[in-house]
């Protein structure tokens, strides 16, 4: 599912809130965090290479591992794993810098990183079915979700350099969260059709990590006063997953088709922030300073 709001709101909540950055614990110029933050992009971009932070391979870390490993799934978990690697490095080296609000929320923003590396390290289907189905697919489905991914890449962006102390900003919240809905309702289809179901119910397992550990984090930062009506992904994730699963097992029930593969989907958005990307959500958070 969707990932790249979730990395762009964490790094927001503090480019809007200027005072907590000059605070202990606070990102803006904390020597300690701000070691980490570098520490970790420099490990991140040994693994993917060196990518714009503004780029869609950037803001999709998943992508980028399968788009550069033609080689097949063996590279491609390899570098998984590199990742997992690099974000326990990154949780430890965060642990150790002076508590506060920074400091919580990037440990925070690592959840949906850490469900994947759950799902790497049981050697499971994750690592037997799911990538090998996504490394064989993903540039096909890259394809026919592009114009979606284009719309929310852009959409994020623009309230990301706008900031959160734009009076305006809240509005920003509706589109992209329709945004979001397209771009995953793209994905979890053109997945299904390719690999089949194991792959879709691990990624809506995922949105559901994201989207609480989200929500956490606006809640403990009080960026926003209430979250919007249209973001059910944000307020009721379970509900959001139970759509979209609904949804696609009334699509194969129809369809009945014999071609669909017994493994997974590509990841939509939110496993390529992975789920979110770190080194993403850092350059956000200290952009501003």
């Amino acid at each position: 599912m969707s990932s790249h709001w979730f990395a762009v709101a964490c790094g927001i909540i503090f480019i809007c809130r200027p005072n907590d950055a000059q605070q202990p614990g606070g990102g803006g110029h904390h020597p300690c965090l701000l070691s980490c933050k570098d520490q970790h992009m420099y490990a991140i971009q040994n693994v993917l290479g060196d990518v714009s932070e503004w780029s869609l391979e950037f803001i999709t870390p998943i992508q980028s591992i399968l788009n550069r490993s033609p080689q097949g799934p063996a590279t491609a978990l390899m570098r998984i794993g590199a990742i997992c690697q690099a974000n326990q490095i990154y949780k430890k080296c965060l642990k150790a810098c002076e508590p506060g609000k920074a400091r919580e929320i990037l440990i925070i923003g690592l959840s949906p990183w850490d469900y994947i590396c759950k799902a790497y390290e049981e050697q499971g289907d994750f690592n037997l079915e799911i990538i090998p189905c996504w490394s064989e697919n993903t540039l096909t489905l890259n394809q026919n979700c592009a114009k979606f991914g284009l719309a929310l890449h852009e959409s994020l962006r623009g309230m990301a350099l706008a900031g959160a102390d734009n009076p305006g900003y809240a509005n920003h919240l509706p589109k992209i969260c329709n945004a979001i809905t397209y771009y995953d309702k793209c994905f979890l289809t053109e997945s299904d059709r390719f690999c089949g179901e194991k792959g879709w119910n691990f990624l809506l397992r995922l949105n559901e990590v994201t989207s609480k550990a989200l929500y956490e984090m606006l809640r403990y930062a009080a960026v926003i006063d209430q979250i919007p009506a249209a973001c059910e992904l944000w307020h009721s994730p379970q509900n959001y997953a139970a759509k979209h699963r609904q949804r696609l097992l009334g699509v194969r029930a129809v369809s009945n088709s014999s071609s669909a593969k017994p493994s997974a989907l590509l990841p939509s958005t939110i496993l390529c922030i992975l789920l979110l990307s770190s080194s993403f959500l850092l350059s956000l958070l200290f952009r501003s300073r």
